[in-house]
């Protein structure tokens, strides 16, 4: 297997002429990059099977089917797969224990581990940045500042959604609503710089939010003292 090697670093990646399909061309080592796990899994392909680096490969991807993560690329193979680093955060841990510190827990000659979860003094866990050694199809990757679409279908739905937890209120509560859409929108915009699945919720609370102040907006024009779906002209219905 022929590959290209670089450390792995966090860099802003190649954009290819085609951001939903990504080839080994237009992919560069040294470059991080999203992967997408599909949720049905190839039945046979070079990334279901143990590496030696990573003999829990297949388990890994199985448990991730349909996430996302960020993936650090350090070597481009021959086959049409890439090999690199999963990067993410973790707070577990295993330290080897040096002869002196074995002598000290009593401990008969030979090599010895330690594995458990990092703490803080209050007993809180302590994420640290760790990397999980994969190959996987350069297909699976697209460009790290991609985002996270939601479909149309989907956005009529948080829209109905809205509009029906809307009915019958009056403009202070439509506007109490806007304030509280507003902060959920900015504390999960916070925890979208570090997570993919915030990520998905941030376009959620994006939505909620803007169809809340376009509420606002047809009550006031039309001089609603509580919001009316049928005097709405953007009312979304069951079918829709």
């Amino acid at each position: 297997m022929t590959r290209r090697h670089e450390t792995p670093t966090i860099k802003p990646p190649h954009h290819p002429t085609d951001n939903h399909t990504m080839r080994p061309q237009d992919i560069h080592p040294g470059q991080t990059y999203i992967a997408k796990i599909p949720k049905t899994l190839p039945t046979s392909h070079p990334s279901l099977l143990p590496t030696a680096e990573n003999p829990l490969q297949p388990l890994h991807l199985s448990f991730n089917r349909g996430e996302r993560f960020n993936f650090a690329v350090t070597a481009i193979n021959d086959d049409g797969t890439v090999t690199g680093a999963r990067l993410a955060q973790s707070a577990r841990a295993a330290i080897t224990l040096t002869e002196e510190q074995a002598n000290l827990l009593g401990l008969p000659a030979g090599t010895y581990a330690i594995e458990g979860t990092v703490t803080d003094e209050d007993d809180n866990p302590v994420q640290r940045p760790i990397q999980i050694p994969l190959t996987i199809p350069a297909r699976w990757l697209s460009p790290l500042e991609e985002p996270i679409p939601i479909a149309p279908s989907s956005v009529l739905a948080f829209r109905r959604s809205v509009q029906r937890k809307a009915e019958g209120m009056t403009i202070d509560q439509i506007r109490k609503s806007i304030e509280e859409a507003q902060e959920e929108e900015r504390s999960t915009a916070e925890k979208a710089l570090d997570s993919y699945k915030a990520e998905e919720r941030l376009r959620v609370a994006e939505t909620r939010h803007r169809e809340l102040k376009r509420i606002e907006s047809v009550m006031i024009e039309a001089g609603m003292e509580r919001y009316n779906g049928e005097g709405d002209p953007e009312k979304i219905d069951d079918k829709s």
